[in-house]
C-alpha cells in the first residue's frame, strides 16, 4: 500500500503507512529496486476469510489495552473490520 486516489484513510490522498512514516517511505521509494504501489482503493476491495477476520477481531480486542499512542492502529482495525462486515 502507499497512496490513495480520493480514498485515503488519513487524508484524501494519504494512506496511513506513508502518512505515519514518510521518511521510511522515501527510503523505500529511493532504493534501487522495482517498487509496485497498490493504492488503498484497491486493497479496500480485498476479501478476508472468516479465520482472518476473527484474528483481526482478536487483535483489535487485545489492542484496547495498549497505550493511547496505538489509537491509529485501533482505528484502522476498527475501520477494516467494519468494511469487511459490509462485503457480501
Amino acid at each position: 500500500m502507499g497512496g490513495a486516489i480520493a480514498e485515503g484513510n488519513m487524508t484524501p490522498a494519504a494512506e496511513f503507512n506513508i502518512w505515519a512514516d514518510p521518511e521510511a517511505a522515501a527510503v523505500v521509494l529511493a532504493a534501487d529496486v522495482d517498487v509496485t504501489m497498490i493504492g488503498l482503493d484497491v486493497t479496500l476491495r480485498a476479501r478476508a476469510s472468516a479465520a482472518v477476520q476473527e484474528r483481526m477481531r482478536d487483535f483489535y480486542r487485545r489492542s484496547l489495552s495498549l497505550p493511547a499512542a496505538q489509537e491509529p492502529l485501533r482505528r484502522l482495525l476498527q475501520e477494516r473490520l467494519a468494511a469487511l462486515e459490509k462485503k457480501p
